[in-house]
């Protein structure tokens, strides 16, 4: 199938995981964090400040202008430029647009809005009931559920509030995708499964 598979994802839902299940069962490559490194090598932009604007508000992240003099070029030093935390959004989103010019699964970093038009893309959200992503948090992080809670929420809300910054739209909104799925009570691999299956009907 020609098509570059977006996931969207509620911290704690799997989501991440279950893309990686899905590239696997279709032989092609997926990407998360792994093209961040690639993206701030390209564009002279110190990796660190990448992964600080990680699916992060950009209000979150004043400690990056402190790094911005060495994270930079000396070709962008000048106040013309524009911002750090853009740069770095189009550096992500010109990666996310060459690696979709083949088959692919792209986990996050709004792939689901800045794919270009030509592109055959399925947009995927996974969400989860609360209790089930708390008890997936506290468990990958060994951490209590009172915290596992805490990290739930602060991570969602950084999402949102990067989504919704770069794009205009609102996270999670069931228009903005194709297909919406929750994953409680189910294995991550019914998860993919059920997902192949949606795409191997729409885009037969």
């Amino acid at each position: 199938m020609n098509v570059v598979i977006t996931i969207g994802r509620e911290h704690g839902s799997g989501g991440r995981h279950i893309g990686k299940i899905i590239a696997e069962k279709l032989g092609i490559e997926c990407y998360d964090t792994r093209f961040i490194t690639e993206a701030a090598k390209r564009n002279g932009i110190n990796e660190k400040v990448f992964q600080a604007y990680n699916e992060r508000p950009v209000n979150s992240l004043l400690y990056s202008i402190v790094m911005a003099g060495s994270a930079l070029p000396r070709s962008a030093w000048n106040t013309t430029e524009r911002p750090l935390h853009e740069q770095v959004f189009k550096a992500q989103f010109d990666m996310i647009n060459e690696l979709g010019q083949n088959p692919c699964v792209i986990v996050g970093r709004c792939a689901d809005s800045v794919l270009d038009e030509s592109i055959t893309k399925c947009r995927v959200f996974i969400r989860a009931d609360m209790p089930d992503r708390i008890k997936r948090i506290a468990e990958t992080y060994q951490v209590s559920e009172k915290e596992a809670e805490k990290m739930i929420l602060q991570t969602d809300k950084d999402r949102a509030s990067y989504y919704q910054y770069h794009t205009g739209q609102r996270w999670g909104n069931s228009q903005n995708y194709d297909l919406c799925l929750n994953t409680s009570g189910m294995s991550e691999e019914d998860a993919a499964e059920l997902i192949l299956a949606y795409i191997a009907k729409k885009y037969h």
